[in-house]
């Protein structure tokens, strides 16, 4: 890909939401030998390619990876400063490796869009540390609730049942902004999956109602999962109608035979994203990155809407 593409930078993501990676994320940044450790492994083997050894010799991959993505989702008030230290600490030492390489590296953290989260960021100092953040605009709504929304609302709602409780997408850009962080460093994610329920009154065609549980995982959807579901599967489901809700810029189906209610993001969304995007501050946003590319149809429809709006 690099080879037809020489302008692209790839990044690998460290971590993952699991209390497991919460768990070494805490040990490790929790002391400066900690987290000199951790940022020096990571360095050697995905940033230098020293990958390992087998039967054969040393593994080396170098140039593969061009910086990292922290994704310490979830810091508690009690990680704040050590969340800060250990992202100064991989700058440092990425920076020290430029010194004798000639190259820029590049780091990132995935940031959370729930105010219960990112409270636990120091904001301004972070925003100085990376060169830009990937914030999580989706998961306001899934399989825990069991009242139906919209997972990846642009807008909150008065019609909203939890209206004012900042789970939409403008709430945790605007949190992000007033706190310091420059709009050229925000990259907003799309989600190319959906949430759904069932169990599910028609009234509001199907929104804001209460649901016995998660929607059953439709046939031969590669999630395999209740109440989740992949824009692939989602846009071709027969029997459910679509509604537009012009407050929140956001789409939901239903289907009232069998009470089944899904919510997610599809060209008209990621079009209005977009321009969100590029409006959003003067000189607009970052930009955008979507969660996951495996997620889209065939023709790559949300991931060329995406770009595509992005370029004009």
């Amino acid at each position: 890909m690099k080879q037809l593409n020489p302008n692209l930078k790839s990044v690998i993501s460290l971590g993952g939401a699991s209390s497991a990676n919460t768990s070494a994320f805490v040990a490790a940044a929790s002391t400066r030998a900690g987290r000199s450790a951790l940022a020096a492994s990571c360095i050697n083997m995905f940033i230098v390619g020293n990958v390992g050894s087998d039967w054969n010799g040393n593994i080396t991959a170098p140039g593969l990876f061009d910086g990292f993505n922290i994704d310490w989702e979830f810091p508690t008030a009690a990680d704040k400063q050590n969340y800060t230290l250990l992202l100064q600490e991989f700058r440092q030492q990425l920076n020290a490796l430029s010194q004798t390489t000639g190259k820029q590296y590049v780091l990132t953290a995935d940031s959370p869009a729930g105010s219960q989260n990112y409270v636990n960021i120091e904001l301004p100092k972070v925003a100085k540390i990376l060169d830009f953040f990937t914030i999580d605009g989706y998961n306001y709504a899934g399989s825990w609730d069991t009242v139906t929304n919209h997972a990846s609302p642009v807008f909150d709602s008065p019609r909203d049942p939890n209206y004012g409780e900042r789970l939409d997408i403008e709430d945790t850009i605007s949190a992000y902004l007033k706190a310091g962080v420059p709009g050229k460093k925000i990259v907003l994610g799309v989600p190319l999956y959906g949430a759904g329920w069932q169990g599910v009154p028609g009234a509001n065609n199907g929104r804001y109602q209460t649901s016995t549980g998660p929607a059953r995982s439709p046939t031969g959807d590669t999630l395999a999962t209740d109440g989740v579901a992949t824009y692939n599967t989602l846009q071709a489901l027969p029997g459910f109608a679509k509604t537009f809700d012009w407050r929140c810029l956001a789409i939901s189906i239903y289907n009232p035979s069998t009470q089944t209610f899904w919510t997610y993001d599809d060209p008209t969304t990621a079009r209005l994203k977009m321009s969100y995007i590029q409006l959003r501050v003067p000189g607009g946003l970052g930009g955008a990155f979507a969660w996951a590319l495996k997620d889209d149809d065939p023709n790559g429809t949300m991931m060329n809407t995406m770009a595509t709006e992005l370029g004009r």
